[in-house]
């Protein structure tokens, strides 16, 4: 911009005071067009600043941005006061007296010089959670604007710790949960469906009209307990470690969304990592053997006993098997395809079928193989949909066959028990059941004392057995 009328006309001096910016700053806006201001001369310092420009100009800043522009200095004093009153430890700069490191204790500024030879300023400080930050100061060119721009970060921060609490909306666990919820449905997570149950079961019969931000620790300590009571399902029995854990990490994942948003007065999470159990999982090694097999096939119902030598045959999850439709079953390849959508991990794998598992499917496939699903029953004569859960004809075949302490992905342990078992090697095993690293396929085989046997008298070098530990066997 350029004019000839010397009226009302500032200095670059001038500006700066009323801005509270270094005059070299001011140059920098200049060369940039971020103000408006008038050239005298073929200098490119030879600028000056109308004032009714400048006026207009802080008018328009003030409604462009949700803060209002800081004009006055936002130090009390000089820079040399400062550090009287503040400065804890100076570092200098190698090769520059005076220059480096500044250290106030809430935070501090490093000056630094780039390849190019100039000087850049970075301040570093201590946010609302007291965990250290650090900023370049852009267009700084003294420590004293890295100064002002470090206290105006200490204001700041002072502000969000002592006031903006109050601007905070409060809101209820109940109401959060509903916000929650909402949200994860727009989302494609196989688990919402079970941190809904959580959610509406659990969390909010338990927390319901608490404030958000007024659940501690402790609160969650009592959750804790009341789920692991004797009657804590109703039916007698007590809530696996396992379980309870998953149940933490979906009420712990709550409450640190609530504080990424930063919407509600929530700081801290009162859902701590030593609050969550042992897995207890490793003490349930429970795997059929061919007899108590036997026993549940004839306990089984119809519908329900093709389910079970399936997974006895595949070692697939029980959701694979109730969603498994005809497309994904090649008889005369003999290979059935668990896709993504119906994987836990979300990846598909081809299991091969089996002698005993072909003859079954055979069998299906002539008695409903017009069905979209391969497992379906008989709701209504002539009325046929797909198992979906078969929870309780699994209960009712449990009692009947009298095997204690046995769930349906026990079927699944004991077909990864029996590939061990047959010495299958741990990496087919992996890709067979879908486990996402060999360490899982490992945990769910088990050896038996026989084969322990049979490993370490392969030490003998004769590979006969003593004898002595088939007779503490037997005093045992």
């Amino acid at each position: 911009m350029t004019k000839t009328s010397s009226k009302n006309l500032l200095k670059v001096e001038e500006v700066s005071k009323v801005l509270a910016l270094h005059p070299q700053t001011i140059y920098t806006m200049c060369a940039d067009n971020k103000i408006p201001h008038l050239k005298i001369g073929q200098s490119q310092r030879s600028i000056r600043f109308d004032a009714e420009d400048i006026n207009k100009w802080l008018d328009e800043r003030k409604h462009q941005v949700s803060k209002p522009v800081v004009l006055e200095p936002i130090l009390a004093s000089s820079v040399r006061e400062y550090d009287k009153l503040f400065l804890k430890r100076r570092i200098p700069m190698a090769g520059k007296k005076g220059s480096g490191h500044w250290n106030y204790g809430y935070g501090g500024i490093y000056e630094r010089k780039t390849k190019a030879g100039l000087i850049r300023y970075d301040i570093w400080f201590y946010d609302e959670h007291h965990k250290i930050r650090q900023e370049v100061v852009k267009m700084a060119v003294c420590k004293k604007e890295a100064l002002v721009a470090l206290e105006y970060k200490r204001r700041e921060i002072f502000k969000k710790l002592y006031f903006d609490e109050a601007d905070k909306e409060k809101i209820t666990f109940k109401d959060y949960a509903e916000k929650y919820l909402k949200e994860i449905k727009l989302r494609a997570l196989k688990s919402r469906a079970s941190i809904e149950l959580n959610i509406r079961r659990r969390f909010i019969p338990f927390f319901g009209n608490m404030e958000l931000s007024s659940i501690s620790t402790g609160k969650v300590k009592d959750y804790i307990l009341m789920r692991k009571g004797v009657n804590a399902r109703g039916k007698g029995t007590v809530i696996s470690n396992n379980s309870l854990n998953i149940e933490l990490a979906h009420l712990k994942r709550i409450f640190s969304v609530a504080i990424e948003e930063e919407e509600f007065s929530v700081e801290k999470n009162p859902v701590k990592p030593t609050l969550f159990l042992k897995d207890d999982r490793k003490k349930r090694d429970k795997v059929l053997n061919s007899e108590e097999e036997e026993r549940l096939l004839k306990a089984a119902s119809p519908h329900l006993r093709p389910i079970i030598i399936t997974a006895l045959n595949t070692g697939m999850r029980k959701m694979e098997i109730a969603s498994l439709q005809w497309k994904n079953v090649s008889l005369k390849n003999r290979v059935l395809v668990v896709t993504a959508e119906n994987s836990k991990n979300s990846k598909p794998r081809e299991i091969p079928i089996n002698t005993t598992l072909l003859k079954e499917l055979k069998v299906l496939k002539a008695s409903n193989g017009c069905s979209k699903f391969v497992f379906v029953y008989e709701k209504k004569k002539g009325v046929v949909q797909p198992v979906g859960d078969f929870k309780i004809s699994w209960m009712k075949a449990i009692e009947r066959s009298g095997i204690s302490n046995f769930t349906f992905h026990g079927l699944r342990h004991t077909f990864a028990s029996r590939l061990a078992e047959m010495n299958v090697h741990p990496f087919q095993a992996q890709r067979i059941l879908g486990h996402s690293s060999v360490n899982m396929t490992e945990w769910y085989s088990h050896s038996s004392r026989e084969q322990l046997l049979a490993a370490v008298e392969k030490v003998n070098g004769d590979g006969k057995s003593s004898g002595l530990f088939k007779e503490s066997v037997g005093n045992n």
